[in-house]
């Protein structure tokens, strides 16, 4: 998913340079062209161009930003499991060492009144060991649900902004549209010239 945010981004730095050779190859055309350029009309596509630049580089801060949270995320999700794993591991040896408890308990029949009340704190002990780490893992895993959540509200926003993208997108050929109006427009200027 992070490889998602880091092709966008380059996605989107590819567009800003198309976008910026576009804009000076528009602007060179009409300094160009031997009928009067309007400043207005050279205003106006300018500052067309500059707002979808200023929107694409707003768009790959926003992903950069986004791509840096997953990257946390994802980090803490990995510390999360990790000491899920652990704390597993512990309750399984703790639980083997209770097996084998019970099991000396019944081999030991000799010393058993006083073997009994030692072991029996002992075990008591354990259990408790055991009862906190369970309950270890049920935060843990809540904290986990909770990061889950997260990165599925995260990757709505990633939808979002792709939608956005999009737009943009449409933006950019509504513009090239305009761009050939005024091609058109030269075009009748220099002929009635």
């Amino acid at each position: 998913m992070d490889q998602q945010y880091t092709r966008k981004i380059q996605g989107l730095k590819e567009e800003i340079e198309q976008v910026k050779t576009q804009r000076d190859s528009e602007i060179e055309k009409l300094k160009k062209s031997k009928a009067k350029v309007n400043q207005e009309e050279m205003n106006k596509l300018q500052n067309k161009f500059v707002h979808d630049i200023n929107t694409l580089q707003s768009q790959v801060q926003e992903f950069k930003k986004k791509e840096s949270e997953l990257q946390e995320m994802i980090r803490l999700s990995k510390n999360q499991r990790s000491k899920i794993n652990s704390l597993n591991e512990n309750i399984r040896k703790i639980k083997s060492e209770e097996m084998q408890l019970k099991r000396k308990i019944l081999l030991d029949h000799k010393s058993y009144q006083n073997w009994k009340n030692d072991k029996t704190r002992e075990l008591k002990s354990i259990k408790q060991e055991n009862s906190k780490k369970e309950n270890q893992i049920k935060h843990l895993n809540r904290d986990l649900e909770r990061l889950n959540a997260l990165v599925g509200k995260k990757q709505s926003e990633i939808n979002s902004m792709s939608k956005k993208n999009h737009d943009v997108t449409k933006k950019r050929e509504d513009t090239n549209d305009m761009k050939k109006g005024i091609d058109a427009h030269v075009d009748l200027i220099l002929m009635e010239s």
